[in-house]
């Protein structure tokens, strides 16, 4: 339930005003009213309520018996009785008949008038002991919605005040009479319900004993509707409706007894000695007006004993809404201290008035001068110390006190006094602590600096969270307000609570153990500060250092940017002015080779005429080959046409590669699967990966958004660069191929041989343009900065794990996702600034 949007609250409310209204509305058509001197309920019974100033009911002869007849004229209706009593004088005797089962009498009762002090004394009573109840009922179950004590308590309160409220209507004008007799047979189950979850929730409250309660309750509820003027019947039920109340509260008081013999918590125990003190203060007026009506023959108004019933359950409702009941220990240990201290001093001055009496044989001016001398220097010499000394054993009979109080917290206050070591001030409080309640643990926790965060909960949050834990008990040390210390305590080993008492000793030592605490903090402080200045000095220069070193390393990069761009630049120029020469070179050897080709046929053609046809030109054509050495002529130019070949695609790749370093190409952005990338690159490889085993340890990863033309050349150069270092390997040749997640929405791919490794004096310039390690004709030193740039236009980074002997890891990481905006253009000094690339060794 949730508070003020709780329908069921409202309907209660709505509920207890409209039978407030009606009952209210019917007590007040009895002022002035004359009546038979009782009352009457609808099925013509004597009710069981009266005053004593009534004659008619001072014994209570009359209760649960049925009016017959009136002055000898049967009775059909409670209607007729009244009509006939209202037509009488003040005064007169009426004579009536009454059964009450096989037993039937006659009496003679006078007509009375129900004065103010008759409806104060019986409805007044229980118009406000009902609106009080169940107002009680409904305000603690909105304050607590949710709580099972509390929903059980509420129950059972607003089911007692509805069926107070109605009984003001039982002796007219009965429009409430089935209301009042239905609740009344469920009053057993609600205090059944409220032993079931007060002070703490039982099992039985999950059990079947509390629904067949309710169903019993519910059953007699009904069989009471169903035979509600049939008097025997009635009597029947009512009585077994009022046994079952009883012995329900006779099960709260032993269920009260349990829990403060043996409690389950500390809560449970304290709830029950608030229940005890609600009990108290509700039958001490009840008490004493009993003692008044015996001494004044029953003068007294006995139906105000009432109004002070509700003092009980606003205890129980008090101890259920209020978390913090400890202090209720120290009141309920004075007031009982209290009242046998002075039971103990009323009969000691009793005996000696005795004594005085019967040895001194006093006169009796004597006897009161003399007793009066006496009992002042009783009071002088043997008051306190007797009260102190009732005190004392009653904290150790009831409340399993001890400990001397004021001992412990002056030994402890001039120890902690003297101390400045924080452990000395630490052992002297746990000392004080073990001393007085032997817990089976003690943490005493002392923040410094910056740890003081965790000690910020406040006070009554520790305090409640230490209750519902049971008999742990956490209590802070403060000083101006903020925390300085927190100590907690386990259970006691004796199986006791901490009480009221413990609470006061533990706060006088939080007090002066603060005190203590922060004065040892504040000298440690000082030498910690005297000890690490030289310390935080050092250390300041190094963190100095560092950003110096930082600062150098941002600017060689700056520098390396720059010079990269430039360089950029110049390749791009130079590749363009290249590749134009490169290509007029390439068209006119294709046409030399064509020319050469041309001339070699003719002249063939030529010789193998000569030869069939005329013999001298075959003669001439020879002896020419052989002066001019022709086929020596043809095999060079054909080896030279092969020189020229290889050198022009040489120029050609070089050219491609500084295009590629230069960022001339360009490309769409697509989606890429890197596992088909990689093994595209194998296959494009596959001449020379033969003999290599390949492991494939792919995972399973989104496609990626890239250049796929320029990932599938970083693919290729780091692969081709694998098999290159696997070539001289004697032992196993293995190269690795993985794609892995790399967190932050990005993805890894890595190409690892084992290989010859690289050395470390090197490992730092493999990124660079132009820097191979291969023989000459086999690299341009170009393919690891190609792909480096790739990889950075990307947003991505490329690193290298290299052990000689052992092998080399090449890792590129790369975004899932690229920006929308188009490739930097040549020579964009803020192309590289996202570049990152790092080496490692083992």
């Amino acid at each position: 339930m949730r508070g003020n949007r709780d329908p069921w609250l409202w309907a209660a409310l709505a509920a207890l005003a409209l039978l407030a209204a009606v009952a209210g509305s019917g007590a007040l058509s009895w002022l002035g009213r004359p009546f038979a001197g009782f009352l009457v309920l609808e099925n013509r019974v004597v009710a069981s309520a009266g005053l004593t100033s009534w004659p008619a009911v001072r014994d209570g002869a009359l209760f649960q018996a049925q009016v017959t007849a009136l002055r000898g004229i049967p009775l059909d209706s409670v209607e007729s009785l009244y009509a006939q009593v209202e037509a009488l004088p003040i005064g007169t005797p009426v004579e009536y008949r009454f059964e009450r089962g096989s037993e039937a009498w006659s009496e003679r009762v006078s007509t009375r008038r129900f004065s103010a002090m008759d409806f104060l004394g019986l409805f007044g009573t229980l118009l406000f002991c009902g609106v009080t109840l169940a107002g009680l009922g409904i305000a603690i179950r909105y304050l607590r919605p949710g709580d099972a004590a509390i929903g059980g308590a509420a129950l059972a309160f607003y089911l007692l005040g509805l069926w107070a409220l109605t009984a003001a209507d039982l002796y007219g004008p009965y429009r409430l009479f089935r209301v009042h007799a239905f609740l009344e047979c469920l009053l057993f189950a609600a205090t059944v319900h409220l032993a079931a979850v007060f002070p703490v929730p039982r099992s039985l409250a999950r059990s079947r004993l509390l629904v067949a309660s309710w169903v019993l309750a519910l059953a007699l509820g009904v069989a009471t509707q169903v035979w509600l003027y049939d008097p025997a019947v009635y009597r029947w039920t009512h009585g077994l409706a009022v046994a079952l109340f009883g012995a329900s509260l006779l099960a709260l008081l032993v269920s009260f007894a349990a829990a403060y013999l043996r409690p389950p918590s500390l809560a449970a125990r304290q709830r029950v000695a608030v229940a005890v003190l609600g009990a108290v203060a509700a039958l001490l007026p009840q008490i004493a007006l009993i003692g008044y009506s015996a001494a004044t023959g029953g003068r007294a108004p006995e139906n105000a004993m009432a109004w002070s019933g509700v003092l009980f359950p606003i205890a129980i409702a008090y101890s259920l809404l209020r978390h913090d009941l400890l202090g209720i220990d120290v009141i309920l240990r004075r007031t009982v201290g209290y009242t046998a201290a002075t039971a103990t001093l009323a009969a000691l001055c009793s005996g000696i008035a005795a004594i005085v009496d019967r040895v001194l044989r006093l006169t009796a001016e004597s006897h009161a001068s003399s007793f009066t001398v006496l009992a002042t220097a009783l009071s002088i010499v043997v008051v306190l110390p007797l009260r102190d000394r009732i005190q004392a054993f009653i904290d150790r009979i009831f409340f399993r006190a001890r400990y001397d109080f004021q001992r412990i917290l002056e030994s402890t206050s001039a120890r902690l006094a003297s101390a400045s070591e924080l452990s000395v001030v630490v052992a002297e409080i746990c000392q004080a602590v073990e001393q007085a309640f032997a817990p089976d643990s003690v943490e005493l926790r002392v923040p410094s600096g910056e740890a003081s965060a965790p000690l910020a909960e406040p006070a009554s949050d520790a305090r409640q969270r230490a209750l519902e834990a049971g008999s742990e008990i956490e209590v802070p040390f403060r000083v101006n307000g903020v925390d300085v210390a927190r100590l907690s305590l386990g259970r006691r080993r004796s199986g006791h609570f901490y009480a009221g008492e413990d609470r006061r000793l533990l706060a006088a030592l939080a007090n002066q153990g603060a005190v203590a605490i922060q004065r040892s903090l504040a000298i440690e402080r000082e030498r910690e500060l005297n000890r690490t200045l030289e310390a935080r000095v050092q250390e300041r220069t190094r963190e100095l250092q560092r950003a110096l070193d930082e600062l150098r390393q941002a600017e060689s990069q700056m520098v390396h940017q720059e010079k990269m761009a430039s360089l950029g630049r110049l390749v791009a120029g130079v590749a363009h002015e290249i590749n134009n020469p490169l290509n007029f070179l390439q068209g006119n050897l294709q046409l030399l080779k064509e020319s050469h080709a041309s001339l070699a046929a003719a002249l063939g053609d030529a010789e193998t005429r000569a030869s069939r046809h005329e013999p001298r030109a075959a003669a001439f054509f020879k002896d020419l080959r052989a002066e001019h050495q022709l086929d020596g002529v043809e095999e060079d130019l054909r080896s030279m046409f092969a020189a020229c070949d290889e050198a022009v695609s040489r120029t050609t790749r070089l050219v491609r590669d500084l295009r590629s370093f230069s960022r001339l190409d360009r490309g769409e952005i697509s989606e890429i699967d890197l596992k088909e990338q990689l093994e595209t690159a194998l296959t494009l490889l596959g001449s020379r990966i033969r003999g290599i085993e390949i492991v494939r340890e792919y995972a399973e990863l989104p496609r990626v958004e890239c250049l796929g033309g320029q990932i599938g050349q970083v693919l290729t150069n780091l692969i081709a660069n694998a098999t290159d270092a696997l070539e001289q390997q004697t032992g196993p040749r293995r190269l690795t191929l993985r794609t892995l997640p790399a967190g932050d929405d990005r993805v890894a791919l890595e190409v690892e041989d084992t290989g010859c490794g690289i050395p470390p004096e090197i490992l730092s310039r493999i990124f660079e343009p132009f820097f191979t390690t291969k023989e000459v004709g086999r690299g341009t030193g170009l393919g690891l900065s190609v792909s480096f740039g790739v990889v950075e236009r990307h947003a991505g980074k490329i690193e290298v794990r290299s052990v000689p002997g052992q092998g080399t890891c090449f890792r590129v990481e790369l975004p899932r996702r690229q920006a929308a905006a188009a490739p930097p253009a040549p020579g964009d000094e803020s192309s590289r600034d996202g570049a990152r690339w790092s080496m490692s060794r083992h």
